[in-house]
């Protein structure tokens, strides 16, 4: 994997998040923003965590989607998002996810995931 220098006040934005010219009108203040983080790539899981930190979020990160659901039962009110990229079996990504649309509370969490489907192989 290529290691890319990024500029993290550019990524993310110097001046703050949606900022416009109504007086700060839409501003977010990300020191505010809660953000439950969940890769199972140790690597990957630090970098990401690295880049929102410095972009002023305020990071949880977890391994598995067991970790996601332990951290939502216990800081649940208080994450703001969850961003999940997980790599394990299916059934325990869509687990997560009952779990989290089952709860009231914690349905109203935005969930952004991402899941490597790959095809079957051709048969040789």
């Amino acid at each position: 994997m290529e290691s890319k220098e990024v500029s993290f006040n550019k990524e993310c934005g110097g001046s703050g998040v949606g900022n416009s010219s109504k007086g700060g009108e839409g501003f977010i203040d990300r020191s505010k923003v809660r953000i439950l983080l969940c890769d199972n790539d140790a690597k990957s899981l630090e970098e990401i965590s690295t880049l929102l930190l410095k972009c002023s979020y305020q990071v949880i990160s977890v391994k598995s989607a067991r970790q996601v659901i332990d951290a939502l039962n216990a800081e649940g009110a208080n994450i703001d998002i969850i961003l999940s990229e997980l790599d394990l079996p299916l059934a325990k990504g869509v687990k997560m996810l009952k779990y989290i649309n089952r709860d009231k509370d914690l349905r109203r969490i935005p969930v952004i995931s991402k899941f490597f489907l790959l095809p079957p192989l051709p048969n040789s």
